[in-house]
C-alpha cells in the first residue's frame, strides 16, 4: 500500500484508459504547486508526486512489480494508460510533499525496541524532541497488522492504525488506544529517518505515452461521436468561462493554427464546419483522423483558458459511451 494523504482531491473521476498519461502527468506538474497524481487499479497502484514544475518522484506496486522514483514513473507512464486505473490528483501540503514522496527511501535507526523495555507513549515524545523526519512502526503482539505513526520534524502528520490501514487519520482517540494496545499485548517497534531530497526528474523523464501508429482502415469513428463531444466542451466552456472570450473565434483560431497538419481544419477550404452543436463535413480524410484533430484543438484551447480539469470530467460518459471508436481512433485525452 502506498502512503500519502488523501484528504485533498484537486479532480476525480478520470480513468487512464482515456489519458495520455504522460502529458497528464506533464500537465500536472505545472498546474499543481505541491501535490500526488494517484493510479489504483484493483491490483496495482502507483503515484506520482509533482511540486511547481518538478516531477518529484514517483512509487509504483503491484504483484510481484515495485518501482520508485525514475523508474516508477516511466513504469506509470508507459503501463497505466492501456488499462483502467482510477486517477485522482491530490494537493498536499507545500512542507510535506517532500517527505511523502521520499518515503520509500527510509532507513531504520532503532530496530526491534521491545515493549519489555520500551513505552511507545514516551518514544514518541522522545522522537518529537529530536525532531524525527520519518516514521515509528508498531508490531503488537497477535495482531497481523501493523501500526505506523509519521513525523515530520517532530511533528505527527498522521498515523495508520492496525485496525485501520487505509486512511491516513490525527485521531488522538486511535493514538490513545494504540498506546494501550501496545502495553497490554507487548511487541515491537522499528523507528525510520527519511532523507528528504529535492529531486527534479521533470528535464530526464520521457512524458511521451509510447503508443501504436494508428490504424487508419476499418474505421469505427463518426462524424456524430464527434460533434457530441464538441457539443460538450462548447458546455464546458460556456459554464467555466464566464464570457472571457467567444467560444467560435477560438475555436477558428486554433483551426487556423492546425490547418498545416489537418488539412481539413482550414476555414478558407470550407469542408469543416461546426456551429449551434452541429458538425457539417465535406472533407476526404477520414473520421479517425477528423476525431484526432478535433481532440487536438479541444485538449489545446482547454489548457490554454483553464478549463481542462472542468472539460476531463464532463467527458467521463462521452469517453466510457465511445470507448471503443476512441480507442481505435486514437483519440483519447
Amino acid at each position: 500500500m502506498i502512503v500519502f494523504p488523501k484528504s485533498r482531491p484537486i479532480i476525480e473521476g478520470l480513468n487512464s484508459f482515456y489519458l495520455n498519461v504522460g502529458r497528464f502527468i506533464e500537465h500536472f506538474s505545472g498546474e499543481v504547486p505541491t501535490g500526488a497524481i494517484h493510479f489504483i487499479a484493483s491490483k496495482a497502484e502507483g503515484v506520482v508526486f509533482v511540486d511547481d514544475h518538478s516531477i518529484l518522484s514517483g512509487i509504483y506496486e503491484d504483484r510481484p512489480t515495485a518501482f520508485e522514483g525514475a523508474e516508477a514513473v516511466e513504469y506509470i507512464i508507459n503501463n497505466t494508460g492501456e488499462n483502467s486505473f482510477a486517477v485522482t490528483v491530490f494537493e498536499i501540503e507545500p512542507e510535506y510533499v517532500h517527505f511523502w514522496s521520499n518515503l520509500p527511501n527510509a532507513e531504520v535507526i532503532h530496530n526491534n525496541l521491545s515493549t519489555e523495555f520500551t513505552d511507545l507513549k514516551k518514544l514518541i515524545i522522545k522522537m518529537q524532541s529530536e525532531k524525527l523526519t520519518g516514521y515509528v512502526e508498531v508490531t503488537i503482539n497477535g495482531v497481523a497488522e501493523t501500526g505506523t505513526v509519521f513525523l515530520n520534524m517532530g511533528n505527527i502528520n498522521g498515523s495508520l492504525f492496525p485496525w485501520n490501514r487505509k486512511d491516513l487519520t490525527s485521531s488522538r482517540q486511535d493514538m490513545e488506544k494504540l498506546i494501550e494496545t501496545s502495553k497490554k499485548s507487548g511487541g515491537e517497534f522499528n523507528v525510520y529517518q527519511v532523507k528528504l531530497i529535492h529531486n527534479n526528474l521533470a528535464d530526464t523523464l520521457d512524458t511521451s505515452q509510447k503508443t501504436t501508429a494508428p490504424s487508419e482502415t476499418n474505421e469505427e469513428m463518426n462524424v456524430a461521436i464527434i460533434e457530441e463531444l464538441l457539443s460538450i466542451f462548447e458546455e464546458t466552456f460556456h459554464a467555466n468561462n464566464k464570457g472571457k472570450a467567444d467560444f467560435r473565434t477560438l475555436l477558428r483560431r486554433k483551426f487556423v493554427e492546425k490547418a498545416d497538419n489537418y488539412d481539413f481544419l482550414d476555414p478558407f477550404a470550407a469542408e469543416f464546419h461546426y456551429a449551434d452543436g452541429k458538425i457539417d463535413y465535406s472533407g476526404d480524410a477520414g473520421t479517425d483522423i477528423l476525431a484526432r484533430g478535433i481532440v487536438e484543438c479541444v485538449k489545446e484551447i482547454a489548457e490554454e483558458i483553464d478549463i481542462y480539469y472542468p472539460l476531463l470530467k464532463a467527458i467521463v460518459p462521452w469517453t466510457e459511451k465511445y470507448a471503443t471508436e476512441i480507442e481505435k481512433a486514437e483519440a483519447g485525452f
